[in-house]
């Protein structure tokens, strides 16, 4: 029986396939003076240390802002940080979901970031555990942070379902005996998603 329905953030909850990407290409929006090229280039060797949360951003800032040989303010990054689209779709199914399930987010995310977006959108209440790689020092390319939001959910694996934008990040969800479920973000069908829950025995 499932009990609990897990989320990935960006490419599902949110309209950006990913958070690592999108933050360079707000940053040169707002300093459109500084080549993309070399913002990605100081940006892109810190994604692994952010990830598995060795580091924040904010720890990283000044050293981000003497590789792009330019002084930044912090502001900037929170700005990045919050010009990120909202999937309203996904909000809507999520509120009706939840009415009858518990709620979980397992993402390759940093916290800093994802709290200032739940706390943007006012979302927070609707997911009963969030599990992300900067917490737990793995992504979702190893078991730990799937086996982190198993234990904080007080599930088995067949009681959940796993929903990711990116096909690679369910395969190991799937040999622990999650359902997984691809979302396609181009398609961006939510009904089709319903549909799934409802072939699953899901009411609600």
């Amino acid at each position: 029986m499932i009990k609990y329905i897990f989320f990935d953030f960006d490419g599902v909850i949110t309209l950006n396939e990913n958070a690592y990407s999108l933050v360079p290409e707000n940053i040169h929006k707002y300093y459109p003076e500084i080549p993309l090229e070399q913002i990605n280039k100081c940006y892109r060797p810190h994604v692994k240390t952010l990830q598995i949360g060795q580091k924040t951003h904010f720890d990283l800032w000044d050293e981000y802002c003497k590789c792009l040989n330019k002084s930044l303010p912090q502001s900037a990054l929170m700005k990045a940080f919050r010009d990120t689209p909202l999937n309203e779709d996904i909000i809507s199914l999520i509120k009706k979901v939840s009415k009858k399930y518990q709620i979980g987010i397992i993402s390759n995310n940093t916290e800093e970031r994802l709290q200032t977006l739940l706390d943007q959108f006012n979302i927070a209440n609707l997911f009963n555990t969030i599990s992300l790689s900067s917490q737990v020092g793995s992504t979702k390319n190893d078991k730990k942070i799937f086996e982190k939001a198993l234990l904080e959910s007080k599930i088995r694996a067949n009681e959940a379902i796993f929903i990711d934008n990116n096909k690679e990040n369910l395969e190991i969800p799937q040999r622990m005996g999650f359902y997984t479920y691809f979302f396609d973000l181009k398609k961006n069908d939510t009904h089709e998603m319903e549909k799934y829950f409802h072939s699953l025995g899901l009411k609600f």
